[in-house]
């Protein structure tokens, strides 16, 4: 599945999912468990931002927030946090909608 990312040291960037519900041990002494591994480019300073796709429907661009970007493991993968997995962790519904 193609995502794409925009963080604030590397702005645009765009790339595929390699794997999924990965854990990683994090720089913190703790585990994220069920992260998502994707291909695309990122830096220092990326922390945070968000991991989306974008498709085009009804005559306009519209997008589906997949998470947050975490980090790159020691191996090179870019980690993103899930969507499904932060609204768990915190027991609500994200709405992406923009709307009240």
């Amino acid at each position: 599945m193609p995502v794409e990312m925009t963080g604030q040291e590397t702005g645009y960037t765009n790339g595929y999912i390699t794997d999924l519900e990965q854990d990683v041990n994090s720089a913190f002494y703790t585990t994220l468990y069920d992260q998502t591994f994707a291909d695309y480019s990122s830096q220092g300073g990326d922390s945070g931002a968000p991991v989306y796709n974008k498709y085009y429907e009804g005559g306009g661009w519209n997008a589906n927030a997949l998470g947050i970007h975490v980090g790159t493991t020691g191996g090179g993968d870019k980690v993103f946090s899930p969507v499904n997995n932060i609204e768990d962790d915190f027991n609500k519904d994200i709405d992406f909608t923009g709307g009240g």
